[in-house]
């Protein structure tokens, strides 16, 4: 694999790859200039996870990367904003369940997005994000160019719902997940009527 400089996509799905192998397949990623695609989910990546956004930030047609289930550490949050201000080809991030992250790197990736123009797909569930990343998201769903946003099962409050839900009435975004985040059955009650016309626009979905 290391001598074929023409691959354009790799799924490493379930590998057991964890940092002890990662700066040997960083290297091997090198001379890959045509590679478009990297899925390295389920796998045990932890603190060098960075190393994989530093490997691909000079792939000129690289588009779409998934990291999803790993062990990713807070440290991501500078990776993933300087992947996502350097990359003018990058369209699709899944970082879903990498319980370490936390807000703050939550918040680092959400100025990340406010400063992409050309990702359009950003899954995040279930990474403990919280008000921070929440405050500057809304920024990034009305600032228009993300088509879908997936940040369910964090530590987001309702009041932080409250201002996401109007962010998605006012923007052109097309699916943004909020589902199983932190809200009470008396809280969605007395937001029902905030709620019920996004979770019923036609050809947008907001789910809750």
């Amino acid at each position: 694999m290391i001598d074929n400089e023409t691959l354009e996509e790799l799924y490493l799905y379930n590998n057991e790859i964890d940092d002890d192998s990662i700066d040997a397949f960083c290297e091997m990623l090198d001379n890959k200039r045509k590679l478009r695609i990297l899925g390295l989910e389920y796998n045990k990546i932890r603190n060098k996870a960075e190393h994989v956004m530093r490997a691909i930030m000079n792939k000129p047609i690289f588009e779409r990367l998934y990291l999803t289930q790993n062990m990713i550490q807070p440290t991501i949050g500078e990776a993933t904003y300087e992947l996502l201000t350097t990359s003018f080809s990058i369209r699709e991030l899944r970082m879903n369940h990498n319980h370490q992250m936390g807000d703050e790197a939550g918040k680092r990736i959400a100025e990340g997005l406010l400063l992409s123009k050309s990702l359009k797909v950003c899954h995040l569930s279930d990474t403990r994000m919280g008000n921070q990343s929440a405050m500057l998201l809304s920024e990034v769903i009305r600032k228009g160019y993300l088509k879908d946003l997936d940040i369910s099962n964090n530590l987001i409050i309702m009041d932080d719902i409250e201002i996401l839900a109007n962010a998605f009435k006012e923007s052109h975004i097309e699916c943004l997940n909020l589902r199983g985040n932190i809200v009470s059955a008396e809280e969605i009650v007395v937001f029902e009527h905030l709620l019920a016309p996004v979770c019923t626009m036609t050809k947008r979905k907001f789910i809750f």
